[in-house]
């Protein structure tokens, strides 16, 4: 289920998946749901100082 946001998006893109999988396979694959959760912004954890193996590399948008 991922996102509850998503959900129309998630859904029509695991269709289309599914029916190319069964034209190219042969066979219907089975697709696992993930667990639903709601839209919020959740951060990493911070690493200690010393244990950061790339420094001055930035990741993310800002």
């Amino acid at each position: 289920m991922g996102l509850t946001s998503h959900r129309a998006v998630a859904d029509g893109l695991r269709d289309e998946l599914a029916a190319w999988l069964l034209r190219i396979e042969g066979a219907a694959p089975v697709i696992e749901a993930a667990p639903a959760r709601t839209l919020g912004q959740r951060r990493p954890e911070s690493f200690p100082d010393d244990l950061v193996p790339w420094e001055g590399v930035r990741f993310g948008h800002r």
